[in-house]
């Protein structure tokens, strides 16, 4: 997989193969003749128009891959990865995995994931994304399970997990029983009224240490002597709520 950036910053995400081609604004570019192209370099297409070629972040990936269902953006990712203390090693149940976005976040940091996805789309498209990425050896640190979150079964607790749902208060009591005791939970919500359900079953189950997050990136235009804010920004994508489990008011453990 390359990223393909022409003169004004326009970005194409292409994998490279003999006898393929790529015919756009900037002509057609013979994508085999880049298979033993160095990342970083400038090249030129057919009709002599340069662009650059580089080998794409993880990033550069999630903005640029095919998507189905809304993706986490970078800006959210960051913080979600050191907030959950990511390291090697560590179990991550994913629940609602999308376009898989979050996956590849986790699995770059070593983590073994689980994912669970009801919907066979979006677990289909996710598994395409994450593989395209980093090859077929990461299946030993990615599993997923195409079933609803509440009938998962697992013989293990998870270090950590994370929530991407739209009624994520519905399974609280489920994420506490597969939550590791020092576990650390993450779920990611668009509104402020989901908050308010969400808080309920945080009481209900004592989940404790919440912390509640939304991130703002601005990007900003600089040209010669030029430098104001972009007219437009990545705002609010969505609301980031972390919190441990406690022992639960019915729960017998």
């Amino acid at each position: 997989m390359v990223v393909i950036e022409d003169k004004k910053g326009n970005r194409y995400l292409e994998r490279v193969e003999i006898g393929k081609t790529l015919n756009n604004h900037l002509g057609k570019i013979d994508l085999g003749a880049l298979v033993t192209a160095s990342s970083g370099h400038e090249y030129r297409s057919e009709s002599g128009k340069e662009f650059y070629v580089y080998r794409p972040t993880i990033s550069d990936y999630i903005y640029l891959m095919p998507r189905g269902a809304q993706i986490i953006y970078p800006k959210d990712l960051g913080h979600i990865l050191f907030h959950l203390d990511l390291r090697p090693g560590v179990s991550v149940l994913e629940s609602g995995v999308g376009s898989g976005a979050l996956s590849l976040g986790l699995l770059a940091h070593g983590a073994k994931v689980v994912g669970v996805e009801i919907r066979e789309d979006h677990l289909n498209l996710a598994r395409k994304n994450v593989l395209n990425f980093f090859g077929e050896s990461i299946k030993e640190s990615y599993n997923l399970v195409n079933t609803d979150i509440m009938t998962f079964e697992s013989t293990v607790r998870f270090d950590r997990m994370v929530l991407d749902l739209p009624e994520p208060w519905c399974v609280i009591e489920r994420a506490r029983s597969l939550l590791r005791q020092d576990g650390i939970l993450c779920v990611y919500l668009t509104n402020v009224t989901q908050i308010i359900t969400l808080n309920e079953a945080l009481d209900r189950y004592r989940f404790h240490s919440r912390s509640y997050v939304e991130l703002l990136e601005r990007p900003w235009h600089y040209r010669s002597m030029i430098a104001r804010p972009e007219h437009r920004m990545v705002a609010h994508t969505g609301f980031l709520i972390y919190a441990r489990p406690g022992k639960a008011i019915d729960s017998k453990e």
